[in-house]
């Protein structure tokens, strides 16, 4: 299937003509939709010097005016149309596909320029679109709109005023935009600056559905100045897919009993690492035949039983089954049921939704998730030094080429290292990397991997090592137990795939894919458990100035740092120049003999240095093409993103320039920033793995360059200076463009974008969450809630609550707990304060850090306690500060307010006496009557309280019974509230052990939140006299009618088969909404058990 749209700008001429011809014969497409003809009339003679000799059809709209025209012609052999219809800037076309016999509704589209009559396009499109839900549906077409600022040249740096009105028009109407192959934009002005992508197809879900493989390719433009689009079906053959182990494996009958019987009749002599290996392939083999009798082909195993099914319905509907017959229709039913578990399991494993089980989805969502993701990461077309590469077997060899070129050494003579003082091991840490690897490590190794996801080329996921652990524990330790005796891994267990995920919505180079590493079971064992030690003692030779990876260091430390280092310079005037490196694909270009110098500087024992140097000099790999791999090459230089080694041998590669960067402000020649003014604090720079900001003085531009290309010489990470950024505050423009100049890179003005946050931009202000609202609403995009329950919908809420914690507080109205009648989504403005508080209890147990040293230095400490209050403080030091000092302790804000020892800790108080007279109440000014009331209390809390010198003190968050502050605690802490007693209705409501989407229905019903015909009159959906029980029963429609009195609902329930339904709920389920129910004064304990079977039957 391949349709050809595209906006011609006039077919008057012979020149327009030959073109369209031209390209119809080369692409020879089913549909050819031609929008801005500007033809008055259209006859066949015109249509067949477009589309040919061959047989064809049309359907014509003239323009309004001088401008439009829209023109389809199709392929009658292959497409039946039934009818076309037309209004304004639209042609519409209903039909079939002739082989496959699906149907289609086409909409070929030419919006106007104009924005009022754009917005009344949108509308009356909207009209249309809504009446055919369900149905496969394409709109194409020049829009003349564009969805987002990217979608514009980077010259054009003013907002689109129509691109709001045209987002919601495809998210109100749940069209997919699928990426556009071939090339960025689809309109050229011709002037070399202007170009926008105001042409594309847009598709319904259904059709995505019929077909998951749709592609969208931009072609060469000629004499239009638009692009041709075509959308075709993907329907190559890319080569065989690996088996991938089903979790639904385990539900089947005799298969733990299979996988043991195999393993253990299995005789492999050998290395431990290649026996595990041979086995783990034989036993995959094994399992390949079990899969194809088993769980291969589930939806045409349903399909078959279905149709048995239709022959016994039909039977019995004219003579009684025989009791064989009988047995077959209960048996058959319970087969239809178990498989479609069974691919809903399959389906939802694929999508890889780590929020969503498989119980609050229908099996249609996780088919659009995987498809999505599918379109997403396909790759169907390239370019290659500007040439564009199509077809299966020319883009295999190409992606080959260039990802074994990639990680290919360069042969370069590099400088050395060996004038850098780097940290180092101790003796005794050295000894804890090498010591002997233990069950216990290996065994919190695997269960620390997730079990489900993508297994590299051995096939083998972590949840079948979990579940047959005893079965593969002996070999498992055999093969680490050698690795650490000898250094060796055998061939094939380091086998890698390269998975290629997009950077970027539309990739057209290969460098748009990041390479992500798929490594075996067997290795990633072996790396996870050298990952853990190694993490314990990294912090010992990784500068302060690094906060990735490292125990007690958080991203935010950096965010802090380089945030009150620009509002300083801000609002103190001084001179303060940034330059944000940006390096060339990092972790792929870390050349492994640096690597190892760097750990022998760093006293890393010899035997670690062997170890790591195998597991990164064998690795081999190939890249996934559409799911097929490549041929394997070697990889001889890099860290394979994916490998659990990988981020932290990273940070021993990055602790070069960290250690160059300290000796060049030790050496003068490169000038930092200093914070504060009493004891200031230099900071000349801040990592986050390859994340890199450098700070300091305008003169350290040269000495900037300098650093930066002698450690990409010395350790083969390249820093692409064409996408750095420099950024100066209170500095000349002027100078800026000439340091830029001078570095090769662009010039960037505060806010910044850095590690994912805005710095130095105002919070306060609803642009500032612009780039969090678009994440927000991407994630909760319309196509979804229409395959999803109520229940996913309402855990796809709260998982985007939850990743996206920071945004703009007044997007929602905060519902209230699922115990006090909500429905348990976060109350973000108390979130946010719990999430702020964090920072508050790290002031206290946590000092050692860097970015607490700048927040000393800038604001001061006194009794151990920094200052807040100053007129020049940060908006996130009043903000942090305000919740640390908001409520002093049980005895109440206002009697801390009037004390004189504001800064006095226990132990001082405690000395000066609290009892009675004593002097440690000193106040401001007298205490009023309702004050004197509190100060008994405070006294109350004390007394009980003994100093210990011999002891030190430890700060303890009571909330929690671990004693250390947690997020979710200060959270519980914040939203509980005490005077309300939780009821057991609540608890038995949201029961884990109840599907979600059954205790959201409950809860619809218990709050009248169904859609019954009463609340559909009242918000106006239904006419007030449409009211009546569609029974005809004669009753008002509610829920207490619908559910209780009508006098239908019995024979509902018998058609049902409630009593077999009742027999396979789980008891949970039914307490769970018997007691809900039986809490509510109108409902009554006999009417509990046929309204609650009923709904979980019919809305479940």
């Amino acid at each position: 299937m391949k349709i050809l749209s595209w906006n011609i700008r006039g077919l008057g001429g012979m020149e327009k003509k030959k073109e369209v011809r031209d390209l119809v014969k080369e692409k020879n497409p089913w549909f050819l939709c031609l929008q801005e003809t500007k033809l008055g009339v259209c006859d066949d003679f015109l249509c067949a010097s477009l589309w040919g000799n061959s047989p064809h059809g049309y359907s014509f709209r003239p323009p309004v005016g001088a401008s439009g025209g829209l023109l389809i012609l199709w392929d009658v052999v292959e497409v039946e149309v039934w009818f076309s219809v037309s209004f304004n800037h639209v042609l519409m076309l209903h039909g079939r596909f002739v082989k496959s016999n699906e149907t289609f509704y086409l909409f070929n589209v030419y919006a106007p320029c104009e924005t009022n009559a754009k917005q009344a396009l949108w509308g009356s499109l909207t009209g249309q679109l809504q009446l055919l839900s369900g149905q496969e549906i394409c709109v194409c077409g020049d829009f003349n709109a564009v969805r987002a600022d990217e979608r514009l040249s980077v010259r054009h740096n003013v907002r689109n005023p129509d691109m709001i009105p045209f987002n919601q028009f495809i998210e109100d109407n749940c069209l997919v935009d699928i990426p556009l192959c071939g090339r960025q934009f689809t309109w050229y002005k011709g002037d070399g600056r202007s170009m926008s992508r105001l042409d594309r197809f847009l598709l319904s879900e259904d059709w995505c559905l019929t077909w998951p493989n749709s592609v969208q390719t931009a072609h060469l433009r000629g004499i239009s100045d638009h692009c041709p689009l075509m959308l075709s079906v993907d329907e190559e053959d890319w080569g065989p897919r690996p088996l991938r182990m089903l979790k639904c494996w385990q539900d089947i009958p005799g298969y733990k009993q299979f996988v043991i019987s195999k393993w253990n009749a299995l005789q492999v002599e050998g290395w431990g690492g290649f026996v595990l290996k041979e086995k783990l392939k034989l036993i995959k083999s094994a399992l390949k035949q079990w899969h194809t009798f088993h769980s291969m082909n589930v939806p045409g195993k349903i399909a078959s039983l279905k149709e048995r099914l239709a022959e016994l319905d039909s039977k019995g509907e004219d003579d009684e089954l025989i009791v064989e017959e009988v047995d077959e229709l209960h048996s058959t039913t319970s087969d239809i049921h178990s498989l479609s578990h069974m691919n809903t399991s399959i389906c939802w494993q694929q999508s890889r939704l780590q929020w969503l089980w498989e119980g609050d989805a229908n099996t249609q969502y996780f088919h659009s998730v995987l498809a999505n993701r599918r379109r997403r990461n396909s790759l169907s077309s390239i370019m290659v030094d500007g040439v564009r590469v199509e077809g299966v077997l020319p883009l295999r060899q190409a992606v080959f080429s260039h990802f074994s070129f990639h990680f290919r050494a360069r042969g370069i003579e590099r400088p050395t290292v060996d004038g850098l003082q780097f940290g180092t091991l101790s003796v005794t840490e050295g000894g804890s990397l090498v010591k002997p690897f233990t069950v216990e490590e290996v065994k919190a190794a695997v269960w620390d991997c997730d079990s489900y996801k993508s297994p590299g080329p051995d096939g083998i996921n972590f949840g079948f090592m979990k579940e047959f652990w005893n079965e593969l524990q002996v070999d498992i330790m055999k093969f680490i137990s050698e690795f650490h005796r000898n250094g060796k891994l055998t061939r094939g267990i380091n086998s890698t795939f390269i998975a290629l995920i997009p950077k970027v919505d539309s990739p057209q180079k290969l460098n748009d894919f990041r390479p992500i590493s798929l490594v075996g079971s067997v290795y990633k064992i072996l790396s996870k458990v050298l990952a853990n030690r190694l993490r314990l003692v990294i912090g010992s030779v990784i500068g302060e100035a690094q906060s990735a990876f490292v125990k007690d260091r958080q991203i935010l430390d950096g965010i802090l740092i380089v945030n009150e280092v620009v509002d300083e310079a801000r609002k103190c005037k001084k001179e303060l120049l940034l330059f944000k490196v940006d390096f060339e694909k990092a972790y792929d270009s870390v050349e492994w003999d640096y690597l190892d110098t760097v750990m022998q500087k760093m006293s890393f024992p010899f035997l670690w240095r062997k170890w790591i140097k195998e597991c990164v000099g064998t690795a081999i790999a190939s890249v996934l093409v559409n799911g097929s791999p490549t041929d394997e090459f070697p990889m001889e230089r890099g860290l394979r993103q994916g490998d659990p080694l990988s981020p932290f041998l990273f940070l021993l590669a990055a602790e070069g320039l960290n250690v160059m960067m300290r000796a060049m402000v030790q050496s003068n020649f490169f000038t930092g920033y200093s914070i504060g003014s009493v004891s200031p604090k230099v900071v000349s720079h801040l990592q986050f793995a390859d994340d890199t900001l450098l700070l300091g003085s305008w003169a350290n531009v040269r000495a900037l360059r300098a650093v930066l290309v002698l450690f990409e010489a010395v350790s083969g990470l390249k820093v692409n200076f064409n996408k750095s950024m420099l950024v100066g505050v209170n500095i000349a423009e002027s100078w800026l463009a000439e340091a830029a100049a001078v570095l090769g890179c662009v010039v960037g003005k505060v806010p910044f974008v850095y590690l994912g946050l805005a710095i130095g931009g105002n919070p306060r202000r609803l642009a500032f969450w612009d780039p969090v609202l678009s994440r927000i609403k991407a994630k909760l995009s319309g196509w979804k809630s229409r395959f999803l329950s109520y229940g996913g919908r309402l855990i796809l809420l709260k998982s985007v609550l939850t990743s996206l914690p920071v945004y703009a507080l007044s997007f929602f109205k905060a519902p209230s707990g699922k115990e006090f009648g909500g429905l348990g989504v976060r109350q973000l403005r108390e979130f946010n304060v719990a999430l702020l508080g964090k920072w508050c209890w790290r002031l206290l147990v946590d000092r050692g850090g860097l970015w607490y040293r700048v927040l000393v230095a800038r604001y001061g400490e006194v009794a151990g306690r920094l200052v807040a209050g100053g007129r020049r403080d940060s908006q996130w030091w009043r903000v942090v500060a305000k919740i640390r000092d908001g409520d002093h302790g049980s005895g109440g804000s206002r009697l801390f307010e009037l004390s004189e020892h504001q800064t006095s800790t226990v132990a001082a108080m405690y000395r000066l006496g609290w009892e009675e007279g004593g002097t440690a109440w000193r106040w401001r000014q007298s205490l009023t009557a309702w004050e004197l009331e509190m100060l008994p209390e405070c006294r109350t809390l004390l007394v009980d309280i003994i100093l210990q010198p011999n002891i030190a003190d430890l700060w303890r968050w009571r909330h929690d019974p671990g004693g250390g502050y947690t997020v979710k605690s200060a959270y519980l802490r914040l939203t509980t509230r005490d005077h309300h007693e939780v009821d057991t209705m609540s608890t038995l409501l949201w029961h884990p052990q109840v599907p979600v989407k059954v205790s959201v229905l409950a809860w619809r019903l218990l709050r009248n939140r169904l859609p019954t015909k009463d609340n559909l009159a009242v918000r106006n959906i239904i006419p007030l006299d449409f009211q009546l029980c569609a029974s005809g029963c004669g009753g008002l429609e509610n829920a207490h009618h619908l559910f209780l009195s009508c006098p239908v609902f019995p024979h509902y329930g018998a058609w049902l088969e409630l009593g077999l339904v009742c027999l396979q709920l789980s008891r949970i389920l039914y307490r769970n909404i018997l007691f809900s129910l039986l809490a509510q004064q109108e409902w009554g304990a006999p009417d509990v058990c046929s309204c609650s079977l009923f709904g979980y039957v019919v809305f479940g």
